[in-house]
This record gives structure tokens, C-alpha cells and sequence, in this order.
């Protein structure tokens, strides 16, 4: 009998961790060859060796055998002011590294915003030399104020104007993360070590604080065992 036990993170794509093969008749010379298809569910460094073992005498043990994984991984930032006025364009940057080290491929970026945020412009993506770390990208939607200021009239006090702006933002219920508008843009495939930057423009006729928020999807995998990994 010839047994193989994967390592930990590993398995058969019917999701066995370890195979049993039973030998009969095997002559002097004669060779056996069994082939399983496994797969594993993380990057890393896998090792495995088998075991024949007769039904008399000694188990018989292969040489060990290592197998590297690797996979690709997104990081991404939503950059722009926190502060912008009424009627007045502001433009935002979202940024995409893929920190892995294998293509990321069919990647989709989601741009939620506001629905009192109209967006005017979103621009093509562009490589980038402003490089993300691993580590970036907490999920949290990015907020905005947008403030009500009249280009022509300058009398309205400061305080005045936080105490409206106050109101407004009392008056208006925060939207839920499910409740932002979402936007797709296709961004293909990102290699290893390389970004992608999205500038784009919004606006809005309302004040109030306003949230945003960008996220990367793409699939991992092949077949049954392929998985869909965000990154927000």
C-alpha cells in the first residue's frame, strides 16, 4: 500500500488530505505510477513524501518533495481632500498593487459613493510608480465635507457657517455601505509590483459629509476551487 499525507493548506480537489493506493502483483522491475491533482488554499511552501508499505518487512519511505504557491494579493487606497464645497469639482485617486507574487487577473474595481455625490469624470487607469504596501486598505469608507460657500458673499461669519453646516449634517441620515452607488471599471490583469491609479471627479449641490468607498475583486483558482477575493 502507498499512502501520501499533504500538507497542511493542501489537498486533492475532492478535498482529501492525504491518498491511499493499493499495489498487487508488482514484480522485480515492474513501476506503478499514480497521479492525483491537488491544490491548495494558500500561498507557501508545501512539502510531502510517500510511504509504501508490503504486507511483510520494512515501509519504504520517497525522497521528500517541495512545492511553492504562490498567489496574488491587491492592496488598494482611496486618496482625495476631506474638505470641498458646494457646486465644486473635486477629484480623488484610487490606487491598486497587486503586493502578491503571481498576475491578478480579471480584476473589477467597485467605486462606491454617495448618491448626493454626482460623479462627473472618472479617467482612464493608468500604471503608477506610487506604490501601495501589503498592508493598506481598512475597509472603511472615506469621508467627505462639503460645505456650503457663496463665492460672492463674504459676510456670513465662520461660525455661522459651521453652526449650518452642523444642521445639515444632523438633517441628512449617513447612507449604509450597501445604499453607495457602485461603479465598475474592468482593470484586466495586474502583474506583480505593479499599480494601477484611477483619478476621478465628483461634486455635489448639497453640503453634508459624504462617504466613499473603492474595492478590488478578482478570482483565485481554477475550476470548482476557484475563489472570488476582494479588497477594500
Amino acid at each position: 500500500t502507498v499512502k501520501c499525507d499533504w500538507a497542511e493548506g493542501m489537498q486533492t480537489i475532492d478535498g482529501k488530505k492525504s491518498l491511499s493506493f493499493k499495489v498487487d502483483g508488482l514484480k522485480g522491475g515492474d513501476t506503478r505510477k499514480f497521479v492525483a491533482k491537488v491544490v491548495a488554499n494558500k500561498p507557501g511552501d508545501f512539502s510531502s513524501r510517500a510511504v509504501a508499505k508490503p504486507q511483510q518487512g520494512d515501509a519504504s519511505r520517497s525522497a521528500k518533495t517541495s512545492t511553492e504557491v504562490s498567489a496574488p494579493e491587491l492592496a488598494i487606497a482611496l486618496d482625495g481632500p476631506n474638505t470641498s464645497y458646494v457646486n465644486r469639482s473635486t477629484t480623488h485617486t484610487v490606487r491598486v498593487t497587486n503586493v502578491g507574487d503571481a498576475p491578478a487577473e480579471g480584476v473589477m474595481l467597485k467605486l462606491g459613493t454617495d448618491p448626493e455625490l454626482q460623479v462627473a469624470h472618472i479617467g482612464e487607469p493608468q500604471d503608477s510608480d506610487d506604490h501601495l504596501d501589503e498592508d493598506k486598505g481598512s475597509g472603511t469608507p472615506t469621508l467627505a465635507d462639503t460645505f456650503d460657500k457663496s463665492q460672492k458673499d463674504g459676510s456670513q461669519s465662520s461660525s455661522q457657517q459651521a453652526n449650518k453646516n452642523n444642521s445639515d449634517r444632523q438633517q441628512r441620515a449617513r447612507p449604509s455601505l450597501e445604499d453607495l452607488e457602485d461603479r465598475e471599471m474592468d482593470l484586466g490583469t495586474i502583474e506583480p509590483g505593479q499599480t494601477i491609479a484611477i483619478d476621478f471627479t465628483t461634486q455635489s449641490d448639497a453640503s453634508g459629509e459624504f462617504a466613499q468607498i473603492a474595492k478590488v475583486e478578482f478570482r483565485c483558482g481554477e475550476g470548482d476551487h476557484q475563489q472570488k477575493i476582494t479588497s477594500v
